[in-house]
């Protein structure tokens, strides 16, 4: 009797498994629209001419089913511009089953897009699939603009919407349209005392222009000057160079020498070379190569312009006459960038020595009309 009952507890379950194996397999198959692809390869990095695929996967739950693909290719040879597929996800595996296919084709124009309708014929299911080709030569992470994309120039990774824009360079590096127009030379935050930059150079560059930084901020360029009167001379700073934080002048008059202003370091100068700090220095706002704010200040209690003596005797006024015109002709002397110092030097004493032979032949002169008047 239990023998018997035993019997009849495993054919029930027997039988309970095979309806559920039987159920499973009853359960309709079906198409599986978010994995099954059609896509075209490569997607990237081809050209008019090339051979291309168009690749089908088209993936089944719960079995099999039958199918059809109509495809419309743009961009590519006119045999592949409108075709039907008709197949069966026949390859299984547990209960995903899977069709997949390739053509090629030539690409005769840029971008190349498709339309996939793909449609389960068994349960009256589409499905629609679509893209366009993309390309990026430079593989700059920017797509061709043949492609819709915005990369202007795929050829090259440095040009590309996210690069930085290099004025004046003749190239739209940052694919905005156009090359950037350099701000030109001159212009100031506080006022400036010199002329202005922005006029036209018969070599088409800019005419620099000529500051003065007491007590204000002015920003200058590259060839630019600063003027500074200081003891009863003008000693000028020429602009050579702005880098990334530092700021390189050359100060006048001869011997010339080189001044370096690092950005937020304040700068003490001694410009009359008598081991004295004379001018303290300050830039901010460093553009490399375009652009820098500076401001100066006196810092020594006879840092001013000198004031004119009262006259003693003749020959004091007349001294200091050719003194002063001595400075101010020789502060004046301002070399171009890279000229060499030597040839300003020669300059500075030719002029000295035609003033002391001037002043020579004064007091000569001088010297005689007194003796006249001692034998009269």
């Amino acid at each position: 009797m239990i023998l018997g009952e035993e019997m009849n507890t495993r054919f029930v379950l027997a039988f309970a498994f095979c309806f559920v194996i039987a159920a499973a397999a009853a359960e309709a198959a079906v198409l599986a629209g978010d994995v099954t692809t059609f896509t075209i390869k490569p997607d990237q990095n081809f050209t008019v001419g090339d051979t291309a695929y168009l690749s089908l996967h088209v993936v089944s739950t719960n079995g099999p089913i039958n199918f059809t693909a109509n495809i419309t290719l743009t961009g590519g040879s006119s045999s592949l511009n409108g075709f039907n597929v008709v197949g069966t996800t026949g390859t299984c595996t547990l209960f995903t089953c899977n069709y997949t296919a390739a053509w090629p084709f030539t690409v005769n124009s840029i971008p190349v897009s498709y339309q996939a309708v793909i449609t389960d014929t068994t349960n009256n299911i589409s499905i629609t699939k679509t893209a366009t080709t993309a390309r990026d030569d430079d593989i700059d992470g920017y797509y061709s603009v043949l492609t819709g994309g915005n990369d202007c120039n795929d050829a090259n990774a440095g040009i590309n919407p996210g690069a930085a824009e290099v004025c004046g360079d003749g190239i739209d590096n940052d694919c905005s349209g156009g090359d950037a127009a350099c701000p030109s030379s001159g212009g100031s935050d506080g006022g400036s005392s010199g002329g202005g930059g922005g006029s036209a150079g018969g070599s088409g560059s800019l005419i620099s222009a000529t500051y003065n930084c007491i007590n204000e901020k002015v920003k200058v360029a590259p060839n630019d000057k600063i003027n500074v009167r200081y003891g009863g001379a003008n000693y000028t700073f020429f602009v050579k160079d702005i880098l990334s934080n530092t700021i390189t002048m050359k100060l006048y008059p001869i011997p010339s020498r080189d001044i370096q202003v690092k950005e937020g370091a304040s700068k003490y100068i001694d410009l009359d070379w008598d081991n004295k700090d004379d001018l303290k220095m300050d830039v901010e706002d460093v553009e490399s190569n375009v652009a820098s704010t500076v401001s100066c200040k006196f810092v020594t209690e006879n840092a001013q312009p000198a004031e004119e003596e009262e006259e003693v005797k003749d020959e004091i006024p007349i001294l200091s006459n050719i003194k002063e015109g001595i400075l101010n002709i020789a502060s004046e002397i301002v070399p171009k960038d890279k000229a060499s110092p030597i040839v300003g030097s020669v300059l500075a004493l030719a002029i000295i020595v035609i003033g002391l032979l001037g002043y020579s032949l004064y007091k000569r002169r001088k010297g005689s009309d007194d003796e006249e008047e001692i034998e009269f």
